[in-house]
Order: structure tokens, then C-alpha cells, then sequence
């Protein structure tokens, strides 16, 4: 049994535009007091087929230090989009929340976005090329999060 337990998250601004910042409300509960804070990291996933292009959003600490049931507000940045074409911008992408204790994932909760334009994507392309030019709204399928546990750690 982990000491804590996620036991929803909910994504607080869904359907805006791609620079918009990230809002989730997390609940959770501690079962079992520990020595030190979890720490959750909200990584934002461009490619699957290159990790390098990730980015580390935001690091957040959970407290450790008292039983029950708790809830967060955790508001992250967007991404840096400079570096990617608006190719590799609109479509799927994804966004992972890891929790982790002393640096041991125990806990990993994944969404898929669908990053679209809803005017003409090729009408805004032959306009110009630049991605900060083109309204691109963020939808976070919310319905089929991706939850995946590892377990040994405190067993």
C-alpha cells in the first residue's frame, strides 16, 4: 500500500488557447506520515519518438506531514513552443504528472491533448509561418487519463 493516494485531478481551464497556462486541482490523501515531502513534476510531451524534446513544466512539493485528505490548485506555465513547427504543435501531444518520494516514481498520470486551429490550418500556414500568428486551442482529453503505478517501494 503507498502511503498516498491520488484520488482525482481536474483540469481547471480545458479548451484555451496553447499559451495559456496549465490549472489542475488535485486531490489527494496521505495514509501513512513519511519523512520528507512528495515531489509532483508536470512534464509536457511534444514527440513521442524523441524524449528530448520534453519539457519539465513544474516541480511541486506535497506535504507529507499530516493524515488525510487533502487538495492542491497547481498552476504551471505552458510550454515553450519556439522551437517546434506548427506541424509538430497541432495534433496529439501529451502532458505526464509524476509523483515521486527520494527521487522513486511511484505514481505516473498521463493525459493526451489535442492541440488544433479552428480556422483553415493551411489557409493560416500559406499566411505566415510563425506559431505565436495562429490561434491554436488546447484540449486535454480529460476522459481517458493514462495511470500507471510502481509499485516495491514501501512494501
Amino acid at each position: 500500500m503507498n502511503p498516498i493516494e491520488i484520488l482525482s485531478v481536474k483540469v481547471q481551464n480545458n479548451f484555451v488557447d496553447i499559451k495559456k497556462n496549465f490549472i489542475f486541482e488535485i486531490f489527494y490523501e496521505v495514509k501513512k506520515l513519511v519523512n520528507k515531502n512528495y515531489t509532483l513534476k508536470i512534464i509536457y510531451v511534444i514527440s513521442p519518438e524523441d524524449e528530448k524534446k520534453d519539457q519539465e513544466l513544474e516541480i511541486f512539493e506535497i506535504p507529507a506531514f499530516k493524515l488525510g485528505k487533502f487538495k492542491m490548485i497547481l498552476k504551471t506555465r505552458s510550454p515553450n513552443y519556439e522551437n517546434f513547427s506548427i506541424k509538430e504543435i497541432i495534433g496529439i501531444t501529451a502532458i505526464i504528472l509524476t509523483l515521486a518520494y527520494e527521487k522513486k516514481e511511484l505514481l505516473r498520470i498521463g493525459y493526451y491533448i489535442n492541440n488544433d486551429c479552428p480556422e483553415d490550418i493551411t489557409e493560416n500556414l500559406n499566411k505566415n509561418s510563425k506559431n505565436e500568428e495562429i490561434k491554436i486551442i488546447r484540449k486535454i482529453l480529460t476522459e481517458e487519463p493514462r495511470i500507471t503505478y510502481f509499485q516495491g517501494f514501501f512494501e
